[in-house]
């Protein structure tokens, strides 16, 4: 069974969390993590998104009581690399123009990845899926929710979980990723 909590401050699941993160193959999945992973770096990455900032917020992914993975979400406009990404992102966007700065939008970036032996057994796209229907009912109705998504063209099969679960590809462009420029595609669904 697949469910979704925060993870909480405790030595056990931060050690487990780091295990997961050791191989390269899940580390360059995870936004923010220092690699080699440390304990620190995850200390440091678990403790920023759980509340310091009231902003960003990582769910473990559980299967059977056991932590696999992560998704995480950051509330607000994507960060841009330079004026020109802005201006893509705007022009691509299924955010109509005049919507940009509306107090009743809410753009959500998420990003998720999985511990490498849970690969190819569908626990990403159900976690993700138990995540959207958890937005669903928890946004007001007045509220307009876009979720952002992306991923570098070396890591396809974030792309089929993403369309799995309602969101379109609406951009494509190169991003640096690890100190490598890489074709990245961004993606997006509304939330209504």
């Amino acid at each position: 069974m697949i469910h979704l909590k925060i993870i909480p401050h405790s030595l056990p699941l931060h050690q487990r969390f780091q295990e997961l993160a050791k191989d390269d193959d899940v580390a360059t999945r995870i936004p923010y993590l220092s690699h080699p992973c440390t304990m620190a770096s995850v200390d440091s990455l678990l403790g920023s998104i759980q509340g310091q900032f009231g902003l960003f917020k990582t769910l473990g992914i559980f299967q059977d009581h056991k932590l696999v993975g992560a998704i995480q979400s950051a509330e607000g406009h994507p960060l841009y690399h330079d004026v020109a990404e802005a201006d893509r992102f705007k022009a691509s966007s299924m955010i109509p123009k005049g919507e940009f700065n509306d107090p009743r939008l809410k753009i959500l970036n998420i990003n998720f990845w999985i511990g490498k032996e849970y690969w190819g057994q569908g626990i990403t796209t159900k976690a993700l899926g138990l995540f959207l229907k958890h937005l669903r009912s928890q946004r007001s109705p007045s509220e307009r929710v876009y979720l952002v998504g992306e991923h570098s063209h070396n890591h396809p099969i974030a792309g089929k979980i993403l369309k799995r679960n309602g969101m379109t590809p609406v951009l494509e462009y190169e991003r640096e990723w690890d100190g490598e420029s890489l074709l990245t595609v961004r993606y997006e669904r509304v939330l209504g």
